[in-house]
């Protein structure tokens, strides 16, 4: 993060007015990633879980905690009536709509809470066009541990 990036980050959390982050960056530095997947990944499934979740950790800012394989969460596909909890998504209707949601951790003085966000407009039709694919009942990780090591 640059030094100007690192201001701003500051400011937006300070007050609910600070300085977005530069959108040109921000799409830039996502379509290298996307191209950098395209490249590694042979398999169209495994590419597109990888970046679901390599996206999910971009978003919750989680990519510094990763050190290893062992260090990347297990993404869950679970129902929209079910309680917010670590790292899980879900797929709610609003007003005929279809949208995709994660699970954002906020510390507080009371403790940590999770509580369900939104995928940005952009990425909702890659999420859910994926997640949906994915089965509820079954509460099956979004990566293997090959896969895991694979990312």
């Amino acid at each position: 993060m640059g030094f100007q990036a690192a201001i701003a980050k500051n400011n937006r959390s300070n007050n609910s007015g600070g300085i977005a982050p530069d959108p040109l960056h921000t799409v830039n530095t996502l379509s290298i990633v996307i191209h950098y997947f395209k490249a590694m990944f042979t398999c169209t499934k495994d590419r597109e879980a990888c970046l679901i979740t390599f996206i999910y950790l971009w978003l919750t800012q989680s990519l510094e905690n990763i050190k290893s394989a062992a260090d990347i969460p297990s993404l869950t596909h679970v129902t929209g009536s079910e309680p917010c909890g670590a790292h899980r998504l879900r797929i709610i209707h609003v007003d005929g709509k279809s949208w995709v949601e994660y699970a954002q951790c906020y510390s507080t003085p009371q403790g940590v809470f999770w509580q369900w966000q939104p995928i940005p407009i952009i990425l909702n039709n890659f999420f859910y066009h994926y997640v949906q694919t994915l089965s509820t009942t079954a509460i099956k990780p979004l990566l293997s541990a090959q896969q895991k090591q694979q990312l």
